[in-house]
């Protein structure tokens, strides 16, 4: 993993290659947009992240991608795992193939580093395969539930009461929920047939440096 270490006696600073785990590295260098906690993080895949309390968004890492990782580091962590970047406006992180995407968005900052992490659930006309290639698939416990039987209800439960919602558009019955404070947005697309629920929702959850709403 690139890093920046002070070398003793030098003034200068040096770029190293860390091969640690993706997130477990304690010496990257220090800037605003890294995630301080990065040998510390939560692994959704591991950990049942939602049905815990006073996270944010920075406590957590999704196939070891985090907030603040930098763009070399994600693309050797993709690869590590024998996935992909396949980037335009953001990076889906897709198989080697670029056939099966796992539901995982980056989206990188002017530093070039992970400013938002987004996790999509797969469309209900997604394909059995490319439904098993989902990240959800991995969550645990209530996260897992949350992916998959997602419910107001739910939601309220296990983030209370949002700080505000974004838009809302009727046609497709679409809106987001707001938890700035914990760097988390919900957004749920209901598209405009009526007898879609909110189970069945297009549903994604968006990861992202936390603010004073």
């Amino acid at each position: 993993m690139i890093a920046i270490r002070a070398i003793l006696g030098i003034v200068t600073m040096a770029p190293l290659f860390c091969a640690g785990p993706l997130a477990a590295s304690s010496s990257q260098a220090a800037g605003k947009n890294e995630s301080p906690k990065a040998g510390h993080l939560l692994e959704i895949t591991q950990v049942d992240v939602f049905a815990k309390h006073n996270w944010t968004a920075e406590d957590i890492s999704v196939l070891g991608f985090y907030l603040g990782m930098s763009r070399v580091d994600a693309i050797e962590g993709a690869r590590k795992q024998s996935l992909g970047l396949n980037c335009a406006d953001y990076c889906d992180v897709c198989d080697q193939q670029n056939v099966l995407c796992s539901g995982i968005g980056l989206h990188f900052g002017s530093d070039d580093r992970v400013e938002e992490i987004v996790i999509m659930r797969p469309l209900q006309e997604a394909s059995p395969d490319l439904r098993r290639a989902s990240v959800t698939q991995q969550a645990k416990g209530q996260t897992y539930i949350f992916f998959h039987e997602y419910s107001s209800d739910l939601r309220l439960k296990l983030f209370g009461r949002e700080s505000g919602h974004e838009g809302g558009d009727p046609v497709v019955r679409s809106a987001t929920y707001l938890y700035p404070r914990m760097g988390i947005k919900i957004h749920l697309s209901l598209s405009g047939n009526k007898r879609i629920t909110e189970s069945e929702a297009d549903l994604e959850v968006s990861f992202g440096h936390p603010k004073n709403p």
